[in-house]
């Protein structure tokens, strides 16, 4: 069994028993009747994602509908299910999308958890709030309304308003675009906490021109990716590690202590008897590390929310199904939409930065806590602006639904 956060409780969810899928030689015990049972529930309630939308929401996203119509196919064909979910879902692993199979420690049995939980839950929350279409939204919103609701809620809060500036507002845009189109988000308050959290993780100054007397004029700016403020210079993840490609799905790391590892798809493992991640930033490169071979990277804080540690990279890569591209290439933690994609699986499955934590601890049905949610990025830093940037993004995420 593995524990899995539904709402302020952990569900007891049973790992997937077997292989599922096409026959072939590799897969000699397949389609054992526990792990079809496993399969076909979490289907059924796929096949069902374009037919629960609560009264007065809109219709089900593209790739709802397209996840739905190939979990429907499950009774009649079930290759085309598993592999028309996984073309739709975008979840499955090199070996799995090869063979047409749903393997239990695979991308694809997580994914389908997590659609049939969605599936589920649009249809509970009917039960549990009073008005669930005031929290329940799946389709679109009118960026103009938008816009006009968060400047004017911003201007209208002191505190809240003290970073936001016009002129980041197609950052604004672009972010709720990346929402609208991630079939995951649900919940109108999920959506306002991301703001709010990329709101305040992401602020930083720019320079716009030169006052009379030389000096420079300054303009806060937010919404878009930002590397951390010094690189993390005092930190252990501050310096360069050597990172050489050594196949496809295998990378081998050395750190400027001297300390290597192997890193795959799966995670990573000490080359090194008794390593450990980083080196002290002011310790000199060991003649180890000079003689390594591999480029030179440094893994400090990209993102809406900062991404930390070389092996953290490599993790995040392969959770959002990009392999080991941002250990080989950890600038791409900066593109817009590779960072929402960091950001939204780490808040909505607690990996990551999240430490465990999920929105759905926190924001849930009639459980809204903005203060508590603040642990998923920082517990210690509670900022009670990122409270009061949420319930004006809530504010604005409402008056524009279509």
């Amino acid at each position: 069994m593995t524990n899995v956060r539904l709402g302020a409780q952990s569900v007891a969810v049973p790992v997937l028993s077997g292989t599922v899928g096409r026959a072939a030689p590799a897969y000699p015990i397949i389609n054992q009747p526990a792990a079809l049972r496993q399969v076909a529930d979490q289907f059924s309630l796929i096949a069902q994602l374009d037919k629960v939308r609560l009264p007065g929401t809109p219709a089900a996203t593209v790739q709802e509908q397209a996840m739905a119509h190939a979990a429907a196919l499950w009774p009649t064909d079930r290759n085309g299910a598993i592999t028309g979910f996984q073309r739709a879902a975008s979840a499955a692993s090199t070996e799995e999308a090869r063979d047409g199979v749903i393997l239990p420690a695979g991308k694809t049995w997580p994914a389908l958890f997590t659609y049939g939980s969605i599936a589920r839950e649009l249809d509970a929350l009917r039960d549990r709030t009073a008005n669930p279409q005031d929290n329940i939204h799946t389709g679109t919103f009118s960026h103009a309304t938008f816009q006009t609701a968060v400047t004017t809620g911003f201007a209208a809060n002191a505190t809240a308003g003290a970073r936001f500036t016009a002129a980041s507002l197609p950052d604004f845009d672009r972010l709720l675009g990346f929402m609208e189109r991630d079939p995951r988000m649900i919940d109108i308050r999920w959506m306002a906490y991301m703001l709010a959290t990329a709101y305040w993780e992401t602020a930083h100054t720019v320079t716009t021109g030169t006052r009379p007397n030389g000096r420079p004029i300054r303009q806060w700016r937010t919404m878009a990716p930002i590397e951390e403020t010094g690189h993390g210079a005092g930190r252990a993840y501050h310096l360069p590690v050597k990172v050489e490609r050594v196949s496809a799905t295998l990378a081998r790391i050395t750190e400027q202590d001297g300390e290597r590892f192997e890193v795959d798809l799966t995670g990573h493992r000490a080359l090194t008897r008794g390593a450990h991640q980083g080196s002290p930033a002011a310790a000199p490169a060991t003649r180890t590390y000079q003689q390594a071979t591999g480029t030179e990277l440094a893994y400090f804080g990209r993102g809406y929310v900062q991404l930390t540690w070389w092996a953290n990279y490599a993790a995040a890569g392969v959770s959002i199904n990009r392999g080991l591209e941002l250990l080989y290439n950890p600038a791409l933690a900066l593109q817009p939409a590779i960072a929402y994609a960091l950001m939204a699986h780490s808040m909505l499955t607690g990996d990551g930065f999240a430490n465990g934590r999920t929105l759905r601890q926190y924001i849930f049905g009639s459980l809204c806590n903005y203060t508590g949610a603040r642990a998923l990025v920082n517990a210690n830093d509670p900022q009670p602006a990122i409270v009061a940037s949420a319930s004006i993004f809530e504010a604005a995420l409402r008056s524009a639904r279509l």
